[in-house]
């Protein structure tokens, strides 16, 4: 999603992408088959890469505090660019930390993030919803966020043209956080479901049939 969110974006979008997992090698070569520059975007100061490994246990603290300073090196006062946080993934941190209290403090500093900075941040973190005992903080962070991408297997099985399906959830349709559309004819919720395909080249979105 973070190519389709990068080319929707109005002017040049400066971007945080955290791995925990992945090499800056694999990013690049998967950017750039979408027409998504990450070298070009380093170098001019418009994305910063936060490589793997994980912290030690414990080591959340210093995470955000490095993704902080992340953030402020391509922030520029009176910004007109988005400002983009992207977690890869959010469940291998959990792992890594045993401490409910710990973590949840570390949610609540990243949804902090959208009003830290003048402009606000984007967070765009990519969570599996399978692990036994992660429920309740999925269940948190969907509540807290504005919109919820939900990719599923095809229920039909295996298609040559089809590689499955999202879900977009759209919770509220203010720009800012917490904000209730002034209009009452406006849904606080809206959900619809789109096809995807993979290739080598691209992730396409389309219509159902």
């Amino acid at each position: 999603m973070l190519p389709c969110l990068l080319r929707a974006c109005t002017g040049q979008p400066k971007v945080v992408l955290l791995s925990t997992t992945r090499p800056y090698n694999h990013y690049r070569a998967a950017l750039r088959r979408m027409g998504v520059k990450l070298d070009a975007m380093v170098q001019q100061g418009h994305a910063v890469f936060i490589e793997p490994p994980l912290p030690e246990p414990g080591g959340l603290r210093q995470l955000y505090t490095t993704i902080l300073q992340a953030l402020q090196k391509i922030w520029t006062e009176n910004c007109a660019q988005p400002l983009i946080l992207c977690i890869d993934t959010l469940t291998d941190l959990r792992a890594q930390e045993a401490g409910q209290q710990v973590w949840m403090q570390f949610l609540l500093q990243l949804r902090g993030l959208a009003h830290l900075l003048e402009g606000g941040v984007c967070l765009m973190l990519l969570v599996h919803t399978d692990i036994e005992g992660d429920a309740v903080w999925n269940c948190w962070l969907q509540h807290s966020a504005q919109v919820v991408w939900e990719v599923q297997a095809l229920e039909s099985g295996h298609s040559a043209a089809i590689t499955g399906q999202v879900v977009c959830k759209l919770q509220c349709l203010s720009l800012q956080p917490g904000l209730i559309p002034s209009s009452a004819s406006v849904p606080l919720h809206y959900g619809k479901t789109f096809n995807y395909r993979l290739s080598d080249a691209s992730v396409d979105i389309f219509e159902l049939g």
